[in-house]
């Protein structure tokens, strides 16, 4: 049996983590499953934080950097303020 390589390694995804993003795709998610669904994208699935090099295998280590830039985009949307992301546009009003 073949080893899957570590970038292509995720956290383990619970029940509920997988319940929480189902909710989530069919618009249907209670407050805490988006934000169970949402931590499970930046830090399971994208490996926002991880150090991503892995010895020996630089290709693996630029696909682990490329998803933690997913990962490092949402969670600047997510810190930042919206006039700071979008310092050009005019606000509406909504966050």
């Amino acid at each position: 049996m073949t080893k899957m390589p570590v970038s292509l390694q995720v956290g383990a995804i619970t029940i509920r983590e997988t319940r929480a993003l189902k909710a989530m795709a069919k618009g249907e998610a209670t407050p805490e499953q988006q934000k169970l669904a949402l931590e499970a994208i930046i830090y399971k699935f994208s490996g926002f934080g991880d150090v991503p090099f892995v010895p020996g295998a630089p290709d693996e280590s630029a696909f682990m950097s490329g998803r933690g830039f997913v990962g490092n985009r949402i969670n600047r949307h997510l810190r930042q303020t919206v006039a700071a992301l979008h310092p050009n546009e005019e606000e509406d009003g909504s966050e």
